[in-house]
């Protein structure tokens, strides 16, 4: 019967993790628009990124602790039903200012999603099983990223950018009433839980850290790839629409993938490993072809979406159940103050000094999180890679 309910609850958390992931990711393949619009900078640009980012990072504590202390189903309904309303608004917004102010509201609510909602997939998976669920739910950022530019660009070039945003919106609304009808608070963890650590663990802190510096990595370049490929490569905004979209699209088999053999190896050799590679594939990608351009970029996808469930599912190892929701709210808030990060100095790079300074920061965030992540590494565990 857990396993039925758990069944359910993965299904209906895909299909709100797979919206929100529209809704914040639909803003890098409109920029090119956005920005001849609006007569803003890349500096601009990207804090339309990291100024969500911010109160997404701000909004992950308290959610993790409302879900602790009331349960998941009215954070998440809300929560959901009100950032639906505020990416429709930012249909409506006239300048760089409301469009900024909407986007931090947006974050505050799209904040509240992830805490509760993994806290409670990871008591309705058994141990043996979990990373298997959490590959299956974390696969919802790639679905949801690659949809994003093959929807909003068509829409934005039928009616503008911001008919695009009110247009995706409306999902969202029929997403927060399932969630409110649907999810349930039964659902409980397995007894005699393996504690290796603690919330405030040395071990915990790398398992932020890592996050961190990996999230600056990958939201610095999905950001910034379509202004790359349009201005640095000459594509068009539709060609580099598709290319940002193939990358999500493979990274749905990384999540997957990871899932499975997070249940089978080392966690933490695996998100060293796949880390360090993910750093050198992005190095590739800035001296990369027009003809290799493409296979590379294929090959971060997949391999960096690899690493969100071991790293979860380590993290739902580290600290006990009943304060799951909260140790990965405290985690998603480095995960995306490091987005934050990424983009805002990506952004800043960018017009200082190129594409080249901006690759070789988010190659380095890499290497950095690689390397601290050798101490996540599981006694007594296979590994899949050797170090």
């Amino acid at each position: 019967m857990l396993m039925r309910k758990g069944v359910v609850l993965l299904a209906l958390g895909l299909a709100g993790w797979i919206i929100s992931y529209i809704h914040r990711m639909m803003v890098p393949p409109l920029l090119p628009m956005i920005v001849d619009d609006l007569g803003i900078s890349n500096t601009q640009a990207g804090l339309l990124m990291s100024g969500f980012m911010i109160s997404y990072a701000i909004a992950q504590i308290p959610a993790g602790y409302l879900s602790d202390k009331y349960g998941a189903r009215k954070v998440v309904s809300l929560g959901i039903a009100v950032f639906s309303l505020t990416t429709l608004l930012i249909g409506l917004s006239r300048s760089f200012e409301q469009f900024l102010m909407l986007r931090i509201l947006f974050g505050l609510f799209a904040g509240t999603y992830f805490p509760p909602i993994t806290a409670t997939i990871s008591s309705a998976f058994p141990a043996e099983r979990r990373g298997k669920a959490i590959g299956l739910f974390m696969s919802g950022t790639s679905i949801g990223t690659a949809i994003a530019p093959l929807v909003s660009v068509p829409l934005a070039l039928l009616a503008g950018w911001r008919f695009a945003f009110i247009a995706l919106a409306l999902p969202g609304f029929l997403v927060a009433l399932a969630f409110f009808l649907v999810l349930k608070e039964d659902y409980k963890g397995e007894k005699g839980q393996k504690i290796v650590g603690g919330f405030f663990s040395p071990k915990f802190l790398v398992a932020c850290i890592v996050p961190f510096l990996g999230m600056a990595s990958s939201m610095g370049l999905t950001t910034f790839l379509p202004l790359f490929l349009v201005r640095e490569r000459g594509l068009s905004i539709e060609i580099a629409a598709v290319l940002s979209s193939l990358i999500p699209a493979v990274g749905f088999l990384g999540n997957v993938f990871g899932g499975v053999v997070a249940d089978k190896f080392d966690k933490g050799a695996l998100v060293s490993s796949i880390t360090l590679a993910s750093a050198i594939l992005m190095a590739l990608t800035y001296f990369s072809t027009h003809r290799t351009i493409l296979p590379l970029l294929l090959l971060f996808g997949f391999v960096n979406a690899m690493i969100p469930a071991p790293m979860i599912s380590l993290t739902s190892q580290i600290v006990p159940e009943k304060r799951r929701a909260s140790a990965l709210a405290v985690q998603n808030t480095s995960t995306f103050i490091g987005a934050s990060f990424g983009t805002g100095l990506g952004g800043y790079l960018l017009d200082r000094a190129g594409y080249v300074a901006l690759f070789s920061f988010l190659t380095m965030n890499l290497v950095v999180g690689g390397l601290l992540a050798v101490m996540l590494r599981e006694k007594g565990r296979k590994v899949l890679f050797r170090l």
